[in-house]
């Protein structure tokens, strides 16, 4: 057994037995095949013990018939018989040299891990592979090993083996290996903990209910690596700020608790709450730098992503708290942990795409570099203002409330979910769970709370930050409950003679279709009003890439969307960016920032059988975008990003298809 077949049966567990096929490979970033695999193992188990097996059936992992006891019987069976992977291996190696070192020789290491002395060294030899990129090396001496380097990128490199490895493995296993103090111990928990909590006040800020575990588990690795002689003397000019003064109290108030961290760790603690995720944080200008770098942010997205940002809004006012504990994050080394990354990248690949393109730049010119998990999280953020843009403030409508406790990214991809379920017929409003007491219930109409509360009300949902397929189908069919008793809104009588014939099979596009129907989305312009035949074209000859962007701009000239001159803009930004617009290999997404040029909102397809080259690069296929104010194509840049990165357009031979499979895949869209 391993981490996939532990982490199915949780998931089946929290989820009441039944949960999305698709959801979990995602989460898990495992293919169908290689959870198929591990199903069988894990059936092949339970068959043996007459326990109920998983089946797979239209999409859904399903455990039927297993109780609370049958459950605790599955995962002790798991957990006795894991079997580490080759990556919790290493990581768990990494611990052991960087923070006891109680193993003296190669053979003890191997009993250790119960594996061969040929295979450890082999993982060994790979560990010293991967340890060199961040510089960082694992050197014998004489009682055993050590790391040696950068203080800074060690601990960096630790903690990337706990969030990455470490952290998947059940609990019951991971105490086989790892000392208790290596994994937080629980007697000095309590005492980190408080002291996280009585220095916020200090910082102006307000963290969020994961920030506060991620400084204590900091707080734990210095502590740790000090008794290893290992201090990171970092942050210097980091005097002056709250941060450092919170950070020199911590560590007094540690002391006072027999908790001996070296007073030469302040300025890297400070680094550490500088890098957290806040849910708030009192006004105040940013640094310099960090002012420096969220302005040439937007002034990217502007320019590259056609998003507009009105800094006067209380979004922006939230990304750029976000971008100053990036910025530390990112020019100290400060590990955090994105549980979400695969999923942001697989469910909304546009504005990632956008948003990997932009720190590509800012990477180049300010010398950092964005980890996957960086950009996922600041993609979710512009995600928000891409959303906001189309929303109004009527303050008639009910409001929906958000809990979450991982941080406003984390909210906002959750915001995300419920509108794409419900539409915008609601004000969504965000709170941390600290300013959440039971008397606002009243205030809305529905409460959803990724972290747990403690109260038990009808409008008071539990979900995950990434919805299951369960938990969506509870909040849709409390939504068809609340148009079944509102006579005022115009799906209700259809939805009743809907009912009075048949069973509803799909609430989620039941619901989409049926608020088009009655114009509950009116004004908000779909990829379907933006396209038109006659956009589309298809070359019957080789070109170069200047003479290819005339092609594709010559329909939105001849209707009047666009002026020539729009072409001369984009072709601008290409000598200034680059293939700026390549957000999936071999297509183009052609826009400028241009509006002097540009009339209405209107998207264009010139397809190539023979491919531009440019820079060493084929492109197939350029959409062109024109839009006069950077606000009304969000909606239909969301629907187009989908067909981009489809299935469908995969399969598109660009040598041998017509006008009309074109045509009908960009006018296939719910």
């Amino acid at each position: 057994m391993n981490s996939i077949t532990y982490n199915v049966l949780e998931r089946l567990k929290e989820a009441g037995g039944e949960v999305d096929l698709y959801q979990v490979c995602e989460g898990l970033g495992i293919s169908k095949r290689i959870l198929s695999y591990n199903l069988e193992k894990l059936n092949y188990l339970f068959e043996r013990e007459s326990l109920p097996a998983i089946a797979i059936e239209n999409g859904t992992l399903k455990l039927t018939g297993a109780d609370e006891a049958d459950y605790l019987r599955m995962r002790r069976m798991i957990c006795d018989s894991y079997v580490l992977s080759r990556g919790e291996r290493k990581a768990l190696i990494l611990y052991q040299c960087a923070l006891i070192n109680r193993f003296s020789n190669i053979d003890l290491l191997a009993r250790w891990l119960d594996v061969s002395r040929s295979t450890l060294i082999t993982e060994m030899t790979e560990l010293k592979g991967d340890l060199a990129k961040p510089g960082v090396s694992l050197k014998s001496v004489k009682n055993g090993y050590k790391l040696v380097g950068d203080e800074v990128q060690i601990r960096y490199v630790l903690m990337t083996a706990y969030y990455d490895q470490i952290a998947a493995i059940p609990g019951e296993v991971r105490q086989r290996y790892i000392e208790e103090d290596l994994d937080v111990r629980n007697d000095i928990t309590g005492i980190l903990e408080q002291s996280v909590w009585e220095s916020e006040k200090m910082t102006g800020g307000n963290y969020s209910s994961d920030a506060i575990r991620e400084i204590v588990r900091y707080c734990n690795l210095i502590y740790l690596r000090n008794r290893q002689n290992g201090v990171a003397e970092s942050g210097q000019g980091l005097e002056t700020l709250p941060e450092y003064r919170a950070a020199d109290f911590m560590i007094k108030g540690f002391r006072q608790n027999g908790i001996e961290i070296q007073g030469r760790e302040t300025g890297y603690l400070a680094l550490v709450l500088l890098s957290t995720r806040l849910n708030e944080r009192e006004a105040g200008k940013p640094e310099k730098e960090i002012q420096d770098i969220l302005d040439d942010l937007v002034e990217a997205f502007e320019q590259v992503g056609l998003i507009s940002f009105d800094r006067s809004k209380e979004l922006y006012r939230m990304l750029a708290i976000h971008v100053r504990a990036m910025y530390y994050r990112v020019r100290y080394r400060i590990k955090i942990h994105n549980p979400f990354t695969y999923q942001i990248v697989e469910n909304y690949y546009g504005i990632f795409s956008i948003t990997r393109k932009v720190a590509d730049q800012l990477e180049e010119k300010y010398g950092l570099r964005f980890s996957v998990e960086e950009v996922a999280y600041l993609s979710i953020y512009i995600g928000g203002f891409l959303k906001a843009e189309n929303q109004d403030t009527d303050l008639k409508k009910k409001k929906i409330l958000l809990l979450c406790g991982s941080g406003l990214g984390t909210s906002y991809l959750l915001k995300q979910q419920i509108i794409g379920l419900l539409g915008d017929s609601y004000r969504y409003v965000i709170k941390d769970l600290r300013s959440f007491k039971e008397e606002d219930l009243a205030e809305y109409a529905m409460v959803l709370s990724t972290v747990e509360t403690g109260i038990r009300s009808a409008n008071l949902m539990k979900v995950d930050s990434l919805m299951t397929t369960g938990q969506k189908e509870r909040l849709l069919n409390w939504k068809l409950e609340e148009i079944r008793g509102d006579e005022t809104n115009p799906m209700s009588r259809i939805i009743n003679i809907i009912e009075r014939y048949t069973t509803i099979q799909d609430t989620e596009n039941l619901l989409r279709d049926l608020r088009q129907h009655v114009k509950q989305d009116d004004g908000i312009l779909h990829l379907k009003d933006v396209i038109r035949r006659d956009y589309i074209r298809i070359a019957d000859r080789e070109m170069e890439l200047e003479e290819g962007i005339w092609f594709s701009c010559e329909p939105l000239i001849r209707e009047g969307v666009i002026r020539a001159h729009y072409i001369s803009a984009i072709m601008s930004m290409i000598e200034q960016y680059g293939l700026y617009f390549e957000y999936v290999p071999g297509m183009l997404l052609a826009h400028a920032n241009a509006p002097e040029d540009v009339n209405g909102l209107g998207i264009s397809l010139a397809v190539f059988p023979h491919p531009l080259k440019y820079d060493g690069k084929e492109i197939r296929y350029i959409f062109t975008l024109a839009t006069p104010d950077n606000k009304v194509h969000a909606a239909a840049l969301d629907e187009l990003f989908k067909i981009m990165v489809g299935e469908r357009m995969k399969s598109i031979d660009p040598g041998r298809a017509g006008l009309q499979d074109y045509y009908q895949l960009l006018k296939c869209i719910k």
